[in-house]
Order: C-alpha cells, then structure tokens, then sequence
C-alpha cells in the first residue's frame, strides 16, 4: 500500500506510520515536509527508500522492513541533520558485512545506530 496526501501538512514535525502495511513512499509528498524531524515507519513493507530526501530530518525509524540495499543508505546522505537512523530488522543489516561501519562511514553526522550510540572509536574505524 501507498501513503498518499500528506503534501499539504507543511508544519508537520513528528509523523508516525509504523505497522501501516507501507510498501512504497514515492509520490507520498514527503519531501514537502519541511519541518518534518522525526519519521517512524517501523514495521511495514518497505524495499527501498526513495521518496525519503527530506533535509529537515533527525531521527529516522524503518527498522523491520525488507530494506536490503546499500543503495538505501547512499540516499540517507541527502539528510544532514540526521542523528538517528534504526535499520534494525531488515535483511541489509544481517546479509552486509561490515554493516555498522559501512554505515557510519557514509552517514557521518549519525550519532545512534539502530538503538546504539555510535562511539568515536567506531567513527576513526569506519
């Protein structure tokens, strides 16, 4: 299922749209979303995450979905403010080696990763 209509919530700041059963968010008019800083979609059916360049955005939930790409996370850099990213559950933290770092490597203003702090250790080795 699609997430339709929310272009027109501009000062939207906090959206949660966990267990919605959400394959798909392009064309939801997330991107719309300028003061949006926190995104929960735990839980759904998501494969990818095109339709989630959204600058505004700080905390990121998608954890128990089927992301598998590294691909999805070289979208995420098109998010400078975020700070937390859970990815928990989806099949690219189990089937990557070196998840974690690949991940903090690219994502280089995170400082939670799936539910963890991200130590300065993990940043100089990344």
């Amino acid at each position: 299922s699609k997430v339709e209509g929310l272009a027109r919530l501009t000062k939207l700041q906090v959206l949660h749209l966990s267990s919605n059963l959400i394959t798909c968010l392009e064309g939801a008019g997330l991107e719309k979303l300028s003061k949006l800083w926190h995104l929960s979609l735990e839980n759904n059916s998501l494969s990818n995450l095109l339709g989630l360049q959204i600058p505004s955005l700080v905390e990121v939930y998608v954890g128990n979905n089927n992301i598998r790409s590294s691909h999805d996370v070289f979208m995420l850099k098109s998010l400078p403010s975020l700070l937390i990213l859970d990815m928990y559950g989806n099949p690219i933290v189990d089937n990557m080696s070196a998840y974690r770092s690949f991940v903090i490597y690219h994502l280089k203003s995170l400082r939670a990763l799936d539910g963890t702090v991200i130590e300065s250790a993990e940043v100089a080795t990344a």
